[in-house]
């Protein structure tokens, strides 16, 4: 919860997210985190933030990123 928060509060203020559409959902009943962005370079970007604020906080473990972070295609 803590680190989906700061991620959020974090893409809000930084320089290369001004004016851009982000998004970070946490759905706690399912234990899954939906993360979306205008292009690819925001969304590795909102993903290295996402994971700094788990790591930071040993909120989790990424044993499998790849799995974790699946890329959506563009609709």
């Amino acid at each position: 919860d803590n680190a989906v928060n700061q991620t959020i509060k974090e893409t809000q203020t930084r320089y290369d997210f001004k004016g851009t559409t982000c998004e970070l959902d946490f759905d706690r009943e399912a234990g899954s985190v939906k993360l979306e962005a205008d292009d690819q370079f925001r969304l590795d970007q909102l993903i290295k933030v996402f994971r700094e604020k788990l790591s930071r906080r040993n909120d989790f473990q990424l044993h499998h990123p790849k799995r974790l972070f699946q890329k959506c295609p563009s609709i």
